[in-house]
């Protein structure tokens, strides 16, 4: 799973549209679920719950990843309803928790760009 979170981000890093790739992909995904499914899993919740993962690559690849696709969003409405929908899935408060107890440098900035982007929007 490390793996596929560090090429998704290098993906939409490095690719003009990096953006469209990860947000199509994720919404693909999202279209084949049942209603049930879609209601317990939205769009980027399996990114978001590996924000808590206790692999701290994983973890910083998943809050690397976030940030590259609000940087990449082609609009201001896009970031804000991401992150909107991000605070219900409950990322706000795994990073928070998650700066509490992990003090690895790369984390921190991380998780400290990640919220400074939500205050900001």
């Amino acid at each position: 799973c490390r793996e596929a979170m560090g090429l998704m981000l290098v993906v939409c890093k490095i690719h003009q549209d990096g953006f469209g790739l990860i947000d199509s992909a994720v919404r693909k995904v999202d279209a084949t679920k049942s209603m049930e499914l879609k209601e317990h899993h939205p769009p980027y919740s399996q990114i978001i719950k590996h924000v808590e993962n206790d692999d701290l690559d994983l973890k910083n690849n998943s809050l690397a990843l976030l940030t590259v696709i609000i940087e990449k969003a082609t609009t201001n409405e896009t970031r804000v309803e991401l992150l909107h929908s991000w605070g219900f899935q409950g990322l706000l408060g795994a990073v928070s928790s998650q700066m509490n107890r992990v003090h690895q440098a790369e984390f921190q900035m991380l998780a400290t760009g990640l919220m400074t982007m939500t205050n900001d929007l």
